[in-house]
């Protein structure tokens, strides 16, 4: 597996000069022109130009096939657009006039306002070999005006940084305002002046990773927080009939497929219910013949041992549980690629009898009776349960959604769009732009007359 090589440590000024020399860097730009930056740098990214040479980069930084980096570049940017982010806007803050100026708020008699005002400087610290996390969390910094020193995750250094490079080729003066260096966590004079000079702390990773950094963070700073999270998936015997389920083998394949199944988006597990037109035996087998072909298309990247011997361990375990089971229609089953490689396992996994999540794309497929066990089973994950994906008739998935959000989920979405969130998402539950900006209202004077003006 492809290591990155340690990099020496930045001026350990970087977060000073950012936090003085940001906030007009920022400000002479208005919301609307640094949404008009971003898209035309998300587009340049994928251009024919640079796009050949940043998937190879981005390949071997994490580990991964051509085409499925190239799948998550082409993704990521298409999320960093214009009428993406605008819609992102509507949705966290009203749109983009929230940003340069006190706008009315709506429903709020009298006249009163309110003005989204970013912070002076904040770091973002992302971890993991998930490329796309840390450049997404600097597209969003510039969209709220913002200055940020972004520490990427050791898989997403080189498509973060050639964001902002493209950034600033249009726009020189972001030189000063935004700033992404690599380093190693936890460690070393730069991080120790970022934390000291940060408004805000974002960070992306581990429970233990979000711990260390709040234990360093001074007590009225805000910590936004992205740590360990679950996706899942379900199935409704209604979903399963001859004309749906083969296009619905696909859409799982490839939601377990993309970033090698590295991402919180991922599912790990799926719940199948049993008594559909198809029986879960057969679309076990179509989930098989799909995660096989879309392998031959995009391969799983390289494995290190570590990786290599997780999955062994886990087919090893249900192979063992396969071979006590009677060998009925729900038996513990184990498929893999026809050579045996590591490229993908899928477990049948009747009752839950195999833990564990071994490593590259490892699907487990449960078979259930009814969907109410799948929901048991889901609730104990709590507020780790992030996406599950649906596939179920309208009314009885708006039911399934209802239930699941009780249980903690913060998504509920269909397979083929699991993988790629939209960038209006309630990420793990809040509004990703309103998450970095504080609200300043202007009340009007009691018994004013209300302003309809927009300045």
């Amino acid at each position: 597996m492809n290591r990155r090589a340690p990099e020496p440590e930045p001026d350990a000024e970087l977060p000073g000069h950012l936090r003085r020399s940001g906030p007009p860097a920022m400000g002479a730009l208005p919301a609307r022109r640094r949404l008009q930056l971003l898209d035309r740098a998300a587009r340049t990214l994928v251009s024919p130009s640079e796009l050949p040479d940043l998937v190879t980069r981005v390949a071997r930084e994490a580990s991964l096939s051509g085409p499925v980096a190239g799948d998550v570049v082409r993704r990521m940017a298409h999320e960093w657009t214009r009428p993406r982010m605008d819609a992102l806007l509507v949705a966290d803050l009203g749109g983009p006039d929230a940003l340069d100026d006190f706008v009315p708020l709506p429903g709020a008699p009298g006249g009163d306002r309110a003005k989204a005002v970013p912070d002076r400087f904040a770091l973002h610290v992302g971890s993991g070999t998930v490329p796309g996390v840390s450049a997404t969390s600097l597209a969003r910094s510039l969209v709220v005006g913002t200055p940020a020193l972004v520490k990427p995750g050791t898989g997403d250094v080189a498509l973060t940084r050639a964001l902002l490079d493209a950034l600033v080729r249009l726009e020189p003066s972001l030189a000063h305002a935004l700033a992404v260096e690599a380093w190693q966590g936890g460690t070393g004079a730069l991080e120790a002046r970022a934390l000291q000079e940060a408004e805000r702390v974002v960070v992306y990773g581990s429970d233990e990773t979000v711990a260390a950094i709040r234990s360093r963070m001074g007590p009225a700073v805000p910590l936004v927080a992205y740590p360990h999270r679950v996706s899942l998936g379900m199935v409704a015997r209604e979903a399963l009939e001859e004309d749906r389920a083969p296009a619905l083998a696909r859409e799982v394949a490839e939601a377990v497929s993309a970033y090698d199944q590295r991402g919180c988006v991922s599912p790990r597990r799926i719940w199948v219910e049993e008594g559909g037109g198809v029986s879960v035996a057969r679309f076990s087998a179509l989930l098989e013949e799909a995660m096989d072909r879309h392998a031959r298309t995009h391969p799983v990247g390289p494995m290190d041992e570590a990786e290599r011997s997780s999955v062994r361990q886990l087919r090893e375990v249900a192979g063992l549980v396969a071979e006590m089971d009677d060998g009925g229609p729900r038996g513990t089953r184990v498929g893999l690629p026809p050579d045996g490689g590591p490229g993908w396992t899928l477990l049948v996994d009747p009752g839950g009898q195999v833990r564990g999540t071994g490593g590259g794309r490892t699907l487990v497929l449960e078979p259930v009776g009814g969907l109410e066990e799948a929901l048991a089973t889901a609730g104990q994950l709590g507020t780790a349960l992030q996406s599950v994906a649906v596939e179920a008739p309208p009314g009885r998935r708006l039911r399934i959604a209802g239930e699941l959000a009780a249980l903690g989920a913060t998504r509920i979405t269909s397979f083929k769009r699991q993988p790629w969130p939209p960038a209006w998402w309630r990420h793990d539950g809040g509004g990703p732009l309103r998450a970095l900006v504080r609200w300043v209202a202007l009340e009007a004077p009691e018994g004013s007359a209300p302003d309809h003006s927009s300045s």
